[in-house]
């Protein structure tokens, strides 16, 4: 009898399942997953703790703990922004907890920087030798010489306080988290560095160069929304065929850095046909209408076609459509603002909701709800702006505090920090504050881990929500090994330097420990402050105010108070007012050609474009197991039409060149891409991190590790970690917005030649 597979299956698996599941008790037989803890209930009484987010924004979840393991993470169904929603990255970030290459106790450096040489030593240790030498270097008189690097800081401002208490504001801030060239221009329009499309609500959805299906799973959720029950029609320009551009109504690949003149013509054509708002140009912005058109007349549809490729009729229609589907609103990603021009390209997208009257209304681009948090009084001034010490030539650390950034591997051309790094004449003592042996920690002399997300406490505020929230991150275990608290460190830490006061830095560490700091900001916010049941609704909830409750059937947040599914408010008149014109202040947006000269897919001079998958967020998740079981490999796109003409196969090995590098990697011949780009996933390519990040498990785990993972031991089948093309990108920037230009990388692409090995990565002399 001839069996195929399926049926195989079928027999064996499903048909054994089924007897063993009908023989067994009900209340013994496996259950689906379902939310809220219900799957665990009939194993025993857990402990539901709400927590924020363990590493993205937003977030908020519940940790179910049997004794003193967590066991499961789920959606907070009391958290408006939420939604009843985590990612991948949320769901699995519980294994970090226990993973056997997290380090759990302190290490001290030994040997030459960089060789990975280790000795574990007491926390009494590592605080007097670093607290010594931040002395002699205040003695000096160099505390300008003193950096902090990181991408965000999670601690409620505590990282700023350390530094500013030392008399340093030499902050070096990494964009893992950042979008500068974006914020920069949203900064100049509206004194918000952030923007909330309301795309829940809206009619007619433009999406230049964002991913949101994939990178932003809240968005995405309003998105399918209004797109299933609103009828919004979704238009997505971008040079790759995203989740987001394959669920579009329509997606047009576009070349590189080209949006903002797509934006401009659209613009153009909504001025020539007096389409625009006039009244609302005329009460809430600083325009000029007639003066505004005079200045776009220049930027047809038939220029915007031949700077773009989009046809200049697509644009003219596109024009007519989102000033007449009202609201309208747009969404802006990073394929217009990692260019060098980047922060001038949102500035002219951002100009079409703007002229159209879609700004702070129901279903256009609003202004976020924020909840400042205060801080523990006093407060260190803050000394004057520092330049960049790696931007500096000659300029010298004499201590360099790193907090959870991994330039060393994350940046554009990370060989640049990696030589700085191992610099001692340049970089002198380096701290380290992360959990794990990365490509940047691995240049560290000191090493302290600090606590985890579900092992500390954290305030938190809303930060881009259309209801503002205040929110507390509390411990749902006791920290693994001899992990701290990063206040308790830094208290220590300065503490050390002055014992006795006379430096005038100990009254700034007052507060206590971690918990202590995270209700003295709450209690200082003007959200909280006036309220008596914040603090034990934020306990047990994990969100102030509660304003209501997901439904499970629906899956809407509904009212407590209505029962009605929660609508944002609009305060157009009070959001607006935040320039000295008391208007939103429009500048006349301009065309800015694309940095790299025209591609020339026929000779294989290309654009090389980054992106993100949607498992990884940050660096901390390449050590996870089961969201690098789905992506640990990043090949190169490349157009079918492009790859035959350069004689390239799919899955073939090929070289790609920039002017400080080489790389080699497997190509993915598809159509989903435009001929003239080639596009590779950030986030692969790890030489350290963990075992997992590595695809090495038979490598050993960091000594004194508490926990044994056989699935890293026993199952980890890939041995394929991918290919950073970060390598192969040069440091550039926006002037105006100061991100780097990531996607302004021109590149010689061609078939890998003799002795060329799968990851190899070619620097070029002059890198």
């Amino acid at each position: 009898m001839d069996i195929n597979r399926r049926d195989f299956l079928k027999i064996t698996g499903a048909g054994a399942m089924g007897i063993a599941l009908s023989s067994m008790p009900f209340s013994l037989r496996a259950m689906e997953l379902r939310k809220w803890g219900e799957d665990y209930s009939y194993l025993s009484v857990h402990d539901r703790i709400p927590f924020p987010y363990t590493g993205l924004s937003g977030e908020g979840g519940i940790a179910f703990v049997q004794g003193d393991r967590v066991v499961k993470l789920e959606a907070n169904p009391h958290h408006v922004s939420s939604q009843g929603l985590l990612s991948p990255a949320e769901t699995v970030s519980y294994l970090k907890l226990y993973d056997p290459d997290r380090i759990v106790h302190p290490l001290k450096r030994f040997g030459k920087r960089g060789e990975g040489a280790w000795l574990k030593i007491s926390w009494q240790q590592a605080i007097a030798e670093i607290g010594n030498k931040l002395s002699a270097t205040l003695d000096a008189g160099q505390a300008e010489a003193i950096g902090l690097s990181y991408e965000r800081d999670f601690s409620g401002g505590s990282l700023s306080r350390f530094l500013h208490t030392l008399g340093s504001a030499r902050h070096i801030v990494h964009e893992e988290w950042n979008d500068p060239n974006r914020a920069r221009a949203f900064q100049e329009l509206w004194g918000e560095n952030s923007m909330l499309p309301d795309v829940k609500r809206s009619k007619f959805v433009l999406n230049f160069g964002a991913n949101p299906m994939e990178t932003d799973h809240h968005l995405a959720h309003d998105l399918v929304d209004g797109m299933v029950e609103n009828k919004a029609k979704l238009i997505t320009f971008d040079v790759r065929l995203s989740n987001t551009a394959a669920r579009s109504d329509a997606w047009h690949p576009i070349l590189p850095g080209t949006d903002s003149a797509v934006a401009l013509a659209m613009a153009r054509t909504i001025m020539h046909h007096r389409l625009a708002d006039y009244g609302f140009i005329k009460r809430q912005t600083n325009i000029n209408a007639k003066k505004l058109a005079q200045h776009l007349d220049r930027y047809t549809p038939a220029w915007a076609e031949s700077v773009s490729g989009v046809a200049a009729q697509t644009i003219e229609n596109l024009a007519w459509e989102f000033a007449r589907s009202r609201p309208a609103c747009v969404i802006i990603g990073g394929g217009v603002s990692h260019h060098q021009f980047g922060a001038e390209q949102v500035r002219a997208c951002m100009l079409l909701p703007i002229i159209t009257g879609n700004i702070e209304v129901r279903g256009g681009n609003c202004l976020p709800r924020r909840v400042e948090l205060g801080q523990p009084q006093p407060v260190p001034a803050a000394p004057p702006p520092a330049k960049n010490a790696f931007d500096a030539g000659k300029d010298r650390l004499a201590m360099l505090f790193n907090y959870r950034a991994n330039p060393a591997f994350a940046n554009p051309s990370p060989d640049r920090w990696r030589r700085l790094l191992q610099d001692e004449g340049r970089v002198g003592t380096i701290v380290d504050f992360g959990p794990y042996l990365t490509e940047t920690a691995i240049f560290a002399d000191y090493i302290l881990p600090d606590t985890l997300a579900l092992e500390r406490f954290d305030p938190v505020a809303s930060e881009d929500s259309f209801w503002p929230w205040l929110s507390i991150r509390q411990p749902v275990i006791s920290p693994v090994g001899k992990s701290r608290d990063l206040r308790e460190i830094l208290t220590d830490i300065i503490n050390h330097v002055d014992p006795d006061g006379k430096r005038k830095m100990k009254s700034y560490w007052s507060f206590g420990d971690g918990e202590a700091w995270t209700w003295a900001c709450l209690e200082a916010s003007e959200f909280a402050k006036d309220s008596n049941e914040a603090a034990a609704k934020l306990k047990k909830f994990g969100v102030w105010p509660v304003y209501g409750r997901l439904d499970p059937v629906r899956h809407e947040m509904t009212s407590f108070h209505t029962g009605r599914d929660l609508e944002p408010y609009y305060e157009l008149d009070r959001k607006l007012e935040v320039k000295r014109s008391g208007k939103s202040e429009v500048s006349w947006p301009d065309w800015f050609p694309p940095t790299p000269e025209p591609a020339n897919p026929r000779d294989g001079t290309l654009t090389l474009s980054v992106y993100r998958w949607n498992a990884h967020h940050r660096p901390g998740t390449a050590n996870n197991k089961y969201l690098q079981e789905l992506f640990h490999s990043n090949p190169a796109w490349i157009n079918k039409a492009t790859a035959r003409a350069l004689g390239i196969r799919d899955g073939g090995l090929i070289r790609i060149t920039s002017s400080i590098g080489t790389l080699v990697t497997k190509a993915r011949a598809t159509e989903a891409i435009h001929p003239n780009v080639v596009a590779m996933a950030q986030g692969f390519g790890h030489t350290a991190g963990g075992r997992v990040a590595q695809a090495k498990p038979r490598e050993a785990a960091p000594k004194g590790n508490l926990y044994r993972d056989r699935d890293i031991e026993n199952n980890l089948w890939w041995d394929d970690t991918g290919v950073n093309p970060c390598e192969i990108i040069p440091d550039a920037h926006d002037a105006r917005g100061g991100g780097y230009a990531w996607s302004d990388t021109r590149i010689k692409v061609m078939k890998a030649q003799s002795g060329d090995r799968y990851g190899m990565i070619i620097r070029h002399s002059n890198a």
